[in-house]
């Protein structure tokens, strides 16, 4: 797909890309708004953007890493949803071991946490200090 076929957003994909060609990614983004708006569309390019192996700003979808990404198994993409009506204290505290890792395949590690708004008091805790500690 690559940022060039998302509609919209482009302030926030000359930023994304701007941090990207320059190599001063941050160690944590947050994809925010209405429902329905292309938040998790726009994380996925971004993901894939600066784990491609073609190009440097944007994704070429036809290497490994793009297409395991569009396929939702790359082994260095982590999405958490909501287990029930939340997402669980537990779920965080595996993403909190799991960040500590070393990316498997590519240059970076990545975790989407859908619906946040649905984070638990005690997991919003552990996932305040993920983003203070990077």
């Amino acid at each position: 797909m690559g940022f060039n076929k998302i509609v919209g957003h482009d302030k926030i994909i000359d930023h994304l890309k701007n941090a990207i060609s320059q190599r001063k990614l941050s160690h944590g983004y947050i994809f925010q708004g209405q429902g329905g708006i292309g938040k998790f569309t726009l994380a996925l390019e971004f993901i894939k953007a600066i784990n491609c192996r073609e190009k440097v700003e944007d994704s070429c979808d036809k290497c490994p890493s793009c297409v395991k990404i569009n396929n939702h198994n790359y082994p260095d993409l982590f999405i958490i949803e909501a287990d029930g009506k939340s997402v669980k204290n537990k779920q965080i505290e595996d993403l909190q071991r799991e960040i500590l890792l070393r990316p498997y395949e590519g240059e970076y590690k990545a975790f989407i946490i859908r619906d946040a708004d649905l984070i638990t008091e005690r997991a919003q805790n552990r996932i305040l200090k993920v983003l203070e500690e990077p």
